[in-house]
């Protein structure tokens, strides 16, 4: 469990077109940062690690919601878009295919859907070797990560 000072942090900005910026950390160890001005209005919630989870926007060009979430690895599975409304624009998928033996994904795959299309596509596959070391000194690895492409 993370230990957390509840505190609530407001700054006022004097700029010229009258901004504000206001940080909150929650009991929860959540922070809401919502900056407000003439021109546009947002408000961004991110989890103890610093993960978005939630963000609204609200500009002359536009409104959207969007919603992330991560599995119990920290590992983002999905960002979805919303209008004003709360009808849903867009949806993008992430899933991780395989791991190495540390738990670190080596293959991410990408997938995405619209409004206008109820099957995802993908949209992307991403691959990578990742390499440990015992202690940052040397140059050995102890556990190479290999992945077959």
């Amino acid at each position: 469990m993370k230990l957390c000072i509840w505190q609530r942090i407001y700054e006022a900005q004097q700029t010229g077109n009258g901004s504000v910026n206001e940080r909150t950390v929650q009991p929860d160890c959540a922070t809401v940062v919502h900056f407000h001005s003439r021109d546009v209005d947002w408000r961004q919630t991110t989890d103890p690690a610093n993960r978005p989870l939630e963000f609204i926007e609200d500009s002359p060009g536009g409104y959207q919601r969007i919603l992330s979430r991560y599995d119990k690895a920290g590992r983002l599975m999905e960002t979805v878009t919303y209008d004003r409304s709360g009808k849903l624009r867009g949806e993008v998928s992430f899933k991780y295919r395989q791991e190495d033996a540390s738990g670190n994904w080596t293959e991410e795959q990408v997938w995405e859907s619209g409004t206008d299309s109820k099957a995802p596509k993908l949209r992307q596959v991403a691959r990578r070797t990742v390499t440990y070391y015992a202690d940052g000194v040397d140059d050995e690895p102890i556990i190479p990560a290999t992945v077959k492409c």
